[in-house]
């Protein structure tokens, strides 16, 4: 649901699935992410050796070279359908 209208019917799995090729993960050198974090949707990034950082982030098509795709999780799946903006709307 969102605003009280229901978004999309369906069992977890179906859900999910309809997002698959839409989450991808990538490296990156540290010094770029906050390049990245103004245009992409990161949901998660953790550090690596070497200064640098995992990134795992939402799209359409691939933003960055090297970025395979990565099997969708319910969390994600609320991410797409629930982009930040729409959530700082609702603190409002």
């Amino acid at each position: 649901m969102k605003a009280g209208e229901i978004v999309d019917v369906g069992t977890t799995a179906e859900l999910v699935k309809r997002i698959e090729g839409k989450v991808w993960n990538c490296i990156i050198p540290t010094s770029k992410l906050p390049e990245c974090e103004m245009r992409l949707r990161i949901i998660n990034q953790r550090g690596e050796d070497h200064n640098q950082v995992s990134i795992r982030y939402l799209s359409e098509h691939s933003e960055i070279d090297g970025s395979v795709t990565t099997e969708p999780r319910l969390e994600d799946l609320y991410l797409w359908l629930f982009p930040q903006t729409d959530l700082e709307k609702e603190d409002r």
